[in-house]
């Protein structure tokens, strides 16, 4: 990727998508050309903390830049990036351009130093996962790719790298091969295993799909047993354990002071409700005091109607899949100015939820029909400077 610093400055751009698509690649790549540029010292180039396998090394060996020119973002405590920007800066000047690999890896907390960077007029590049292993948004991801697909319906430029790759899954006795948008987490399972998958062309078998309540976060070969490949979403399915923990989040929502034993009496039978209580703790989904489980939902300000409806979202299978549709729909009917439902249809139609999708951008007002053309509405929210921008 070649980086034009006047063309890009205050821009965020996104490499994202599933595993083994090229994301790293494109990052090293764009290391790279900038090591050949006028910027070549001005940029500076950080891996995650939370990458405990191959991060700095995996820089250092692909593109060039020494181990002491590739630096560490501390996931936990992304403020202490301006003080390595600082120290650079006594050393080479001020820095523009700032890379950050494994985006996903980071907390909530990185969202605003990216957009302050921003703000300052820099160019900020993230790259990572899109999705986690339960196919929802990874971390920071999903704030990040909103702010940069608004800024891309606001300036008309191309500021998402979306990456996708093959469905390794063993199915009918050979790789499935469809488009993957999943990065997909399994479990070795000599006794039960059911899955297979192919790696560079060799099949693993006896695998199980990890339930939803899993950690978030874990390397591969950090604990074992545990392996990542790509799925597409008819491979990916439903994750278990996940109508679990949806069933168990509206209980507590209806019922406001839920006792240990009674939710153990009413849930065992659809999985282990002692990892799935442990998920929503740590998740900070519930509350747990002297035995009793509160919903976290509730009391954060939500009416019963809008926790019911969070509900909803979180059982409904691929609902962070319809996010990514959401964007691309709306993106075609922007690009086009206006185009018919039947010409739309034609295009997205395969889409899972097309016409709720677009019932829903109408009625959040992005689009309207306007002598049966849809067309984009005349402003958006810039998330970066929280004003309303005309689109025309």
């Amino acid at each position: 990727m070649i980086i034009e610093l006047e063309a890009l400055r205050g821009e965020l751009i996104l490499i994202t998508g599933v595993m083994n698509s090229g994301k790293t690649q494109e990052v090293i790549n764009t290391i790279d050309c900038l090591m050949h540029s006028p910027h070549r010292r001005a940029f500076m180039a950080f891996t995650n903390s939370r990458n405990t396998r191959d991060g700095i090394k995996r820089f250092v060996s692909s593109s060039g830049l020494r181990s002491d020119e590739v630096f560490v973002a501390n996931a936990e405590n992304p403020i202490e990036i301006y003080e390595k920007i600082r120290e650079k800066e006594v050393v080479d000047g001020m820095q523009n351009i700032f890379i950050f690999d494994e985006g996903n890896l980071h907390t909530y907390k990185f969202v605003p130093v990216v957009k302050d960077l921003m703000k300052n007029g820099k160019v900020v590049v993230v790259a990572g996962l899109n999705l986690d292993f339960r196919g929802e948004f990874f971390g920071p991801m999903g704030k990040l790719e909103e702010i940069a697909r608004s800024r891309e319906a606001i300036t008309g430029k191309k500021l998402v790298d979306m990456h996708h790759s093959y469905c390794c899954i063993l199915r009918d006795e050979k790789q499935c091969g469809k488009k993957a948008s999943y990065t997909f987490r399994l479990i070795k399972a000599e006794n039960d295993g059911n899955l297979g998958y192919f790696h560079e062309g060799v099949l693993f078998n006896s695998y199980i799909k990890a339930p939803y309540h899993h950690p978030t976060i874990l390397v591969e070969g950090s604990v074992g047993g545990i392996k990542y490949t790509t799925a597409c979403s008819e491979c990916f399915g439903e994750l278990p354990g996940k109508s679990l923990v949806a069933d168990l989040l509206s209980y507590t929502m209806d019922h406001e002071n839920s006792k240990y034993n009674d939710l153990v009496d009413r849930f065992s039978k659809q999985g282990d409700i002692c990892d799935a209580l442990a998920y929503t703790i740590e998740e900070k989904r519930l509350d747990m005091f002297d035995g009793i489980y509160r919903s976290r939902i509730k009391s954060g300000g939500l009416n019963d109607k809008e926790s019911r409806k969070l509900v909803e979202i979180s059982k409904a299978r691929d609902s962070s899949r319809e996010s990514h549709d959401t964007f691309d729909i709306y993106h075609e009917i922007k690009s086009r100015r206006s185009i018919s439902r039947e010409g739309l249809k034609y295009k997205f139609g395969k889409i899972m939820g097309f016409e709720r999708i677009l019932a829903d951008l109408i009625k959040a007002r992005f689009l309207m029909l306007d002598d049966a053309m849809l067309k984009t509405t005349r402003y958006v929210k810039d998330p970066v400077s929280d004003m309303y921008i005309p689109l025309d």
